[in-house]
């Protein structure tokens, strides 16, 4: 334990004469202890991941590491680099449940409808945020989407056979005959 109080105590004699070396204008060190307010998720994260793969905890314990990590990473990365990249990120508060999810489906029994509800909701966070990075409005991507879906349907309605028949046919009388 000595060890430890003698590493804390370095860190903090350290900490303490760059705060105050920066107070006295000696250093120019711009940074706000409050852009690590972001610790208060991360910090519990780690303490249930560690608590799950140092001690071989309830493997339940990586649900809410993988959320709280996720939302800490997500807040840090605001804090530091602006706000305005939340724009890009929203998304990862909804896909951190399905990070939660999906280290449980690994390091847990692997259920299958566990692994696909985590697929679903990492799968909306890269869809979204990669939608956002392409600035590519919703409002045109539904809608392609909806044009794919139909075609599929229709191309596989007949079950797809080799022969030429079109999947649509238009029959019409010509009422000019005698």
């Amino acid at each position: 334990m000595r060890k430890n109080n003698m590493v804390l105590g370095v860190i903090l004699l350290g900490l303490g004469a760059i705060a105050l070396l920066n107070n006295f204008g000696l250093i120019n060190f711009h940074f706000s202890i409050w852009r690590l307010w972001p610790l208060i998720f991360l910090i519990p994260g780690l303490v249930f991941e560690l608590n799950y793969f140092n001690n071989n905890g309830p493997v339940g314990l990586v649900v809410p590491g993988g959320i709280l990590l996720t939302y800490g990473t997500i807040f840090m990365i605001c804090s530091i680099f602006g706000y305005h990249h939340m724009i890009y990120l929203w998304p990862w508060t909804v896909g951190s449940v399905g990070i939660g999810l999906y280290q449980l489906y690994l390091f847990g029994e692997r259920h299958r409808p566990l692994f696909w509800v985590s697929f679903g909701f990492i799968t909306f966070a890269v869809l979204s945020s990669s939608l956002a990075l392409l600035s590519i409005k919703g409002s045109y991507v539904f809608p392609a989407l909806l044009i794919v879906a139909g075609v599929a349907l229709l191309y596989n309605s007949k079950g797809h056979n080799d022969d030429d028949s079109p999947i649509i046919s238009v029959e019409y009388e010509n009422s000019n005959e005698e």
